[in-house]
């Protein structure tokens, strides 16, 4: 009997710390809207957060720099420091979710926007005009390096009629555990343990903030219109060599939070012989301080950081 009840308590406790396993939603996925990117609104936004710098908080909304004149934007009645807060029922909580919907809006289609002016909550309709030049309004991308090595944007979704903002996944660096999980580019990210996620913004600054190195996170994607969900661990505890110094023959620095290594060879305060100077897929180098070019494409890091 006393051998039984050891044996159950083994059970219990082996089934107390064991994590469920990766589970697959119910229901319809959202699936992208695949826009021609010739949508205009003309509202130039940013980031809505607190002045204090010593206590910098993110609110809801994205904050509206400027209005282009005779714009949609401007037709409608939105002005400079507005704070936009959905469109068409689709939240917003960044300019690259704004920038989203802007892509995904067909010319012509009528959107209702919801803004926040003081202390008053405002509705207006924006007619979409079409894109000067019908050039392709590009969408930012998002790195983390550090724990997750994923790549990801805003994308605007539809999913039973309405539209709303998922996060998409458009690449992985380096042997990233999301990838080796499941994930795939072009992936929806819904939610990150169990909590929905409203922009790629809000990803970033949940893996940095909230998850630990080598912590264990669940994330529900969708997939050509199917939902399912992969449990990943991050990266973590491997020691990365942040910093390297033998001024002035030669310096190494790497940051992995914010996507950035850049070593010179000859640095003389005043000219460098030689200077490599990588952010996220923009690989800067420059020769003598005099000649260099530009080769990549810009990402940006944590939206406000």
């Amino acid at each position: 009997m006393r051998l039984a009840a050891m044996a159950l308590l083994l059970l219990a406790g082996c089934a107390w710390h064991q994590r469920p396993l990766a589970r697959r939603p119910e229901g319809p996925a959202p699936i992208a809207v695949e826009g021609a990117g010739k949508g205009f609104l003309g509202i130039e936004a940013e980031a809505n957060e607190s002045e204090s710098l010593e206590d910098l908080q993110f609110f809801p909304g994205a904050r509206v720099l400027a209005v282009v004149p005779n714009s949609p934007a401007e037709k409608a009645g939105i002005l400079g420091g507005d704070v936009v807060l959905s469109v068409d029922g689709a939240r917003v909580d960044s300019p690259g979710a704004l920038r989203a919907i802007e892509v995904a809006a067909e010319p012509g289609r009528t959107l209702r926007i919801q803004v926040q002016r003081g202390t008053e909550i405002l509705g207006a309709s924006l007619a979409v005009e079409a894109r000067f030049g019908a050039v392709d309004l590009p969408v930012v991308a998002r790195v983390e390096e550090e724990k997750a090595g994923i790549r990801v944007r805003d994308r605007a979704v539809e999913e039973g009629g309405r539209r709303g903002i998922a996060v998409e996944v458009v690449s992985f660096t380096g042997k990233s555990p999301l990838e080796q999980a499941g994930l795939a580019p072009g992936d929806l990210l819904l939610s990150l343990d169990e909590r929905a996620l409203g922009s790629a913004a809000e990803l970033i600054a949940r893996l940095r903030e909230e998850c630990e190195p080598g912590a264990r996170v669940t994330i529900e994607a969708a997939r050509a219109g199917k939902r399912f969900s992969v449990d990943a661990r991050l990266r973590g505890g491997e020691r990365v060599l942040r910093r390297l110094r033998l001024p002035p023959l030669f310096s190494y620095d790497h940051d992995p939070r914010g996507a950035r290594t850049r070593w010179w060879i000859g640095d003389f305060f005043v000219f460098s012989l030689f200077r490599w100077d990588r952010r996220g897929l923009e690989t800067e180098v420059r020769i003598l301080s005099l000649f260099g070019w530009t080769s990549g494409e810009g990402l940006l890091g944590e939206e406000g950081k």
